[in-house]
């Protein structure tokens, strides 16, 4: 036995030499494909994060962009009525209640959808009001008055704050006079609504900013399921909707519509466009087909170095055998009888120093 240990242990540091030179090629290798997929994979998780983040404050802006759209047509349709002949004859000259309901109430609130109809004259009284498609009585605009009250001082020029509504649009003066129209976003018995107020008129020889006596026309349109349903059906907004302070579910984005002093006037939400998780649902089977296909390379090198190894160190121990043992008959020649002798000595002068030590 001790004869084949010599043989058997060098054959075994070649094997592992050849272990040592494949980890040696394989591992760098394998680092540095690993971390190029980890980059790849990094980059492209915070490329859809990215995109999910423009996705969300594109949508905003658009909603805001959409409520903004809202009011100012309601504002026009409004002024489409206020600022005709028959308005200024039959309102302002001398008011007709039957031709106010057929040609402002009736006709804003069937055409148009609008859900209050007032009208103010000159001294801020209301002489006309209609709530859907009936009168409305005074106990409910005792309760809707201050809500409305604001715009009415802005109108005529006596407040021009206004700073618990969003304003849509304008007609600003420098010298503090009457507004001939405005329209704002404010909350109105505890709900959103669009006002929109316009002066009847002008008048002849008076002036726009002179002209405080003019009759008011105001529509309140509530920013309702219905308009909402609008607004969503046009930006293609998944469940859009109105909130208090309701939980949201997980993935859903909520907007805050705040008034000019950071006042809520409404809490809106919705289910926001997610590109960036489309991304990555498109790239992770081609990710998955990438780290698959390298599992397998590093695999097929490994088994082939591994197979290589092997050969070389079984050639290695053909080529050892052959040079110690005679080719025709197959005894150890004078090669591995030096080899073992000078082993033999090795091993006798080891013992003989252990006695000594001993």
């Amino acid at each position: 036995m001790p004869a084949v240990a010599r043989p058997r242990s060098s054959d075994a540091r070649q094997y592992t030499s050849w272990n040592r030179a494949r980890l040696s090629v394989v591992v760098p290798i394998g680092v540095i494909v690993a971390v190029a997929i980890v980059c790849i994979v990094v980059a492209v998780l915070s490329s859809a994060q990215r995109a999910d983040v423009v996705a969300v404050d594109h949508e905003k802006q658009l909603f805001s962009r959409a409520i903004s759209n809202y009011g100012e047509r309601v504002l026009r349709e409004v002024e489409s009525v206020a600022s005709s002949d028959g308005a200024i004859q039959n309102i302002r000259r001398s008011f007709d209640p039957e031709w106010a309901k057929q040609r402002v109430g009736m006709w804003l609130g069937t055409y148009f959808d609008h859900d209050y109809v007032l009208i103010f004259d000159r001294n801020d009284e209301l002489i006309y009001s209609m709530v859907g498609y009936r009168p409305a009585d005074m106990k409910w605009f005792a309760t809707a008055r201050p809500g409305l009250a604001p715009l009415i001082e802005y109108m005529r020029g006596r407040d021009p704050s206004l700073t618990a509504a969003i304003r849509l649009s304008q007609m600003a003066l420098t010298d503090g006079g009457a507004h001939r129209q405005t329209a704002v976003i404010s909350r109105l018995m505890g709900r959103p609504a669009v006002i929109a107020a316009v002066a009847v008129g002008p008048a002849e020889g008076i002036s726009r900013s002179s002209d405080n006596v003019a009759p008011i026309i105001m529509s309140v349109k509530f920013i309702d399921d219905g308009a909402l349903s609008g607004i969503a059906a046009q930006l293609r907004l998944t469940n859009l909707r109105k909130i208090e302070q309701d939980p949201l579910p997980v993935g859903d984005l909520a907007y805050d519509l705040n008034g000019p002093h950071g006042n809520v006037i409404a809490r809106f939400a919705w289910t926001p466009k997610q590109p960036g998780a489309e991304i990555v649902h498109n790239v992770v089977p081609f990710i998955a087909v990438a780290l698959t296909g390298f599992a397998l390379l590093a695999a097929f090198v490994l088994r082939y170095m591994r197979r290589t190894a092997a050969a070389i160190a079984a050639g290695e121990s053909r080529l050892r055998h052959l040079a110690m043992h005679d080719p025709l008959c197959g005894l150890p020649n004078r090669i591995y009888f030096g080899e073992r002798l000078e082993a033999v000595i090795e091993e006798v002068r080891g013992a003989r120093d252990d006695r000594e030590y001993r």
